[in-house]
């Protein structure tokens, strides 16, 4: 057992005993139950994170008025929506029983026959959930991701003034690190994609804020020295196959045994359900079409092609990190 395995086996194994969710819904399964009767939870995710938001809002209106400003709101916003390890919009779209679901035990999902080894974590703490958000099938963890990760990912590249390669290293890193490859032994596509849409929205923040590009109108104003939510949050904005990993493909472990445990998943479940395509990407025309979309022309190719898989781009990049 290499030292390094060891260390991140003994980390997780500690944040578990801290009582840490660190590890919670860190990894998903977006093939095995994506073709069931899913009910579409967009509006009441948008509910849910308004409501989020909003309490942010009031929280910042409650400090004294010479930390009523632009840092004094994303720290009261990030405290309502985001989260160390498990996202606070996460976490409230987890527990809501309006929202509709699909859980998995790692046992049938497509991980099911990776050894303890492979992915330890999942034998000790379980897979996130999958939700329907329009045409999209998204993780619970990129919720997650969005606010928190892409909290990070803003304030490295913007508030210190690293730029965009400095989001774009943590997010890589963090996807090669424990919350990827060296924890789960796989690369996250969507995950990066949520971190940087997320940095997006916290640049967009504020109107009149300091980071402000126009990607989406602002959601927040300073009226007569208090911040008011002018309008709402919805997720439409930022959807698209991008934060879907049963298109934006996964990159796995590079191991033979490793893919070949999670392929062989996959080609049972296109043999026990005749017609339906369940190799990555799922939608290949979905795919094709990103590429001329409003959004894909909204994001800087500079860093949009870490945020799109190679199997799904219309001609793959090279990548360099």
């Amino acid at each position: 057992m290499q030292k390094s395995y060891k260390k991140l086996m003994l980390l997780t194994l500690l944040l578990i005993g801290l009582g840490s969710n660190v590890v919670m819904g860190t990894e998903i399964d977006s093939f095995t139950q994506r073709y069931s009767d899913i009910k579409d939870s967009l509006e009441i995710v948008d509910k849910i994170t308004n409501e989020l938001l909003q309490r942010g809002v009031l929280a910042a209106n409650q400090l004294p008025l010479h930390k009523r400003t632009q840092q004094g709101l994303y720290d009261s916003v990030v405290s309502t929506v985001g989260g160390e390890y498990w996202g606070k919009v996460e976490t409230a779209v987890e527990n809501s029983p309006l929202v509709d679901k699909r859980h998995i035990t790692r046992k049938e999902s497509i991980y099911g026959d990776m050894s303890f080894r492979q992915m330890y974590p999942l034998y000790l703490v379980n897979l996130g959930s999958i939700v329907r958000m329009g045409e999209q099938i998204v993780g619970t963890d990129k919720f997650g991701h969005f606010f928190a990760q892409g909290y990070n990912a803003f304030y490295s590249a913007y508030v210190d003034a690293y730029g965009i390669a400095a989001a774009i290293k943590y997010s890589t890193d963090t996807e090669e690190g424990i919350y990827g490859l060296k924890s789960m032994g796989v690369y996250s596509y969507s995950d990066i994609s949520a971190n940087l849409l997320g940095m997006l929205f916290w640049k967009n923040l504020l109107e009149g804020g300091t980071y402000n590009d126009g990607f989406v109108e602002p959601y927040v104003a300073l009226q007569d020295g208090e911040f008011v939510l002018v309008r709402e949050f919805h997720w439409q904005e930022y959807l698209s196959i991008l934060l879907d990993e049963g298109n934006n493909c996964n990159f796995y472990y590079d191991d033979p045994s490793y893919r070949g445990n999670i392929q062989k998943r996959i080609v049972a479940l296109e043999k026990a359900n005749p017609g339906k395509r369940f190799q990555c990407p799922i939608d290949i025309d979905g795919c094709h079409a990103f590429q001329s979309s409003e959004l894909a022309s909204k994001i800087d190719p500079d860093f949009l092609k870490y945020m799109l898989s190679p199997e799904c781009m219309t001609t793959p990049m090279q990548f360099s990190y």
